[in-house]
């Protein structure tokens, strides 16, 4: 094996961890977001009729 092939082994076995830890990190993210998106709707849904019925 070459210098450029182990750097280039090397390399890969590095980025290849880091990149599966940004998508596992990114999913956790959006799965956060998407509960709390489902909990601000709950929320507006509860509190329309109460605002719609002030200011009628």
């Amino acid at each position: 094996m070459t210098v450029p092939e182990s750097a280039a082994a090397l390399s890969a076995a590095t980025v290849v961890p880091a990149v599966w830890w940004a998508v596992l990190s990114l999913s956790r993210q959006v799965r956060e977001l998407s509960v709390a998106r489902d909990d601000l709707l709950d929320a507006a849904s509860i509190h329309t009729p109460c605002v719609s019925t002030r200011s009628a």
